[in-house]
């Protein structure tokens, strides 16, 4: 008998089940690992995919994990560079998402941006 209540007992709620599987809390990047990171970009604007040895010097600078990292770069590229192919290379040249990110992060002063980019930094920071 003591082994049938067992089995009526109700099973666990909704809520109890989901909390085991929850998501670890998201973090953002400090302004100070994006600086580091802008930093890197704004001295290889041509070749937005650090090498090892870079890889891991901005790492240990930074203190982020590799994942982070990876995560991080892969972002840029995708929203901040345009890529074309010129005689069967990719190229990429950094858009004006870039260099806004760079003067808010204050890696960059406004009258640093080029030209072309300068009337559309202008145009979103009012």
């Amino acid at each position: 008998e003591e082994e049938e209540e067992e089995d009526l007992q109700s099973p666990p709620s909704i809520t109890a089940i989901s909390d085991d599987f929850s998501r670890p809390k998201r973090q953002t990047m400090s302004k100070r690992q994006q600086i580091i990171f802008c930093r890197y970009l704004l001295e290889h604007p041509g070749r937005p995919f650090p090498k090892e040895p870079d890889r891991l010097k901005l790492t240990i600078d930074s203190g982020v994990t590799k994942k982070r990292f990876y995560w991080w770069f892969s972002n840029q590229r995708h929203r901040s560079f345009d890529c074309s192919v010129v005689n069967g290379k990719k190229q990429y040249a950094p858009r004006i998402q870039f260099y806004r990110m760079c003067v808010r992060l204050g890696v960059l002063a406004p009258e640093h941006v080029p030209p072309k980019f300068r009337s559309q930094l202008k145009k979103r920071q009012k």
